[in-house]
């Protein structure tokens, strides 16, 4: 048996070689975090390496032993005007390399880039089905700056009647209406503004500025997305007298793991709350998905521990906690200690 290498991989000509290694890697580590779950496409992982943000720069590193991937770790950077301090990693080894000083060598190799690029404060997350991970951050001096959970509900749990209950509750003076597919184009900015929100959201104690999305990064998740199969609804909710959207909420579908929905961004703007409008929209996105696709069983959603208006809505729909994950931060001079 050969000696474990490290290779660098560029990722946006990625060969299809390392494009195949890398989906058989994703499909052993995705075994371990979510053992219940069918295992990824094989469309799915090429579609994702090959469709990576013009305004992201990523360095993927690879783990191999005669020629097959062991592990693989990644360091993120986004060109944007805001969070010019960070830049997001991940290092994924599988369990029989775990404890033989790779993922110290990997960090080497993330701290590296990260000095040359000026990001002074890592950030990375693990899951609770994983506990090596969290571990392995620990030693480096990582500190959890986020708890969250990705909550699930199991749709013939939903309480009897609930769904029309919430539904048939919608106050007065506002008109609803279903995007499907990409955002209109006189309708981007607003949605864009309304985004916006997702900043009041609880963060934690994470080092991060608020997050400015752009039609240009929302395009191309609607492209990325529509290169995966996966569909989008989005509805709204306008306020008649104003014309203005006062929320909405989106609802993603992948034909690839064709029995699970997946519950986006629910966002409310503060002068229309009280008034029940996120819970009508979830529950009528609900009744839709219940009705057109009836395959779908699971409906999954990520959410802050901290974020009680949130949970309070979907604990009473059902959803239940599927799986918890921590966002890590440290600091790079941390890490450059740690490594000696």
């Amino acid at each position: 048996m050969s000696q474990i290498t490290i290779r660098s991989i560029d990722i946006r000509n990625i060969s299809d070689d390392d494009a195949r290694a890398s989906h058989e890697l994703r499909v052993a580590m995705a075994a371990e975090r979510t053992p219940d779950d069918p295992a990824p496409k094989w469309e799915e992982t090429e579609a994702q390496l090959r469709t990576i943000p013009p305004f992201v720069d990523v360095w993927v590193w690879s783990v191999e032993q005669d020629g097959k991937a062991l592990g693989t770790a990644d360091l993120g950077v986004m060109r944007t005007d805001e969070n010019q301090h960070l830049a997001q990693f991940s290092i994924k080894l599988l369990p029989e390399v775990r404890q033989q000083g790779i993922g110290r060598q990997l960090l080497r190799e993330i701290v590296a880039v990260a000095e040359a690029e000026n990001r002074t404060l890592l950030m990375t997350d693990t899951a609770s089905t994983v506990p090596a991970g969290a571990a392995f951050l620990e030693r480096v001096g990582a500190t959890v700056g986020l708890e969250s959970h990705v909550n699930q509900l199991k749709l013939a749990e939903i309480p009897e009647g609930l769904l029309e209950t919430w539904t048939s509750e919608l106050a007065d003076g506002f008109t609803p209406c279903l995007w499907e597919g990409p955002y209109p184009e006189e309708n981007i900015q607003e949605v864009i503004e309304l985004f916006d929100i997702f900043n009041t959201v609880p963060r934690g104690t994470l080092q991060v500025d608020d997050f400015k999305l752009t039609e240009e990064q929302l395009r191309h998740q609607e492209e990325s997305r529509a290169k995966r199969g996966v569909e989008r609804w989005s509805l709204h909710l306008r306020d008649n007298e104003t014309g203005k959207i006062a929320g909405l909420t989106e609802l993603f579908w992948n034909p690839h793991k064709p029995t699970f929905a997946h519950q986006g961004i629910t966002a409310v703007w503060p002068q229309y709350r009280g008034k029940r409008l996120g819970r009508w929209l979830k529950a009528e996105l609900l009744r839709k998905l219940i009705a057109e696709r009836p395959q779908v069983t699971i409906v999954r959603t990520e959410n802050a521990d901290s974020n009680d208006a949130m949970l309070k809505i979907n604990t009473e729909l059902g959803f239940k906690p599927y799986l918890a994950e921590l966002v890590w931060q440290v600091p790079t001079e941390t890490v450059k200690a740690y490594l000696g």
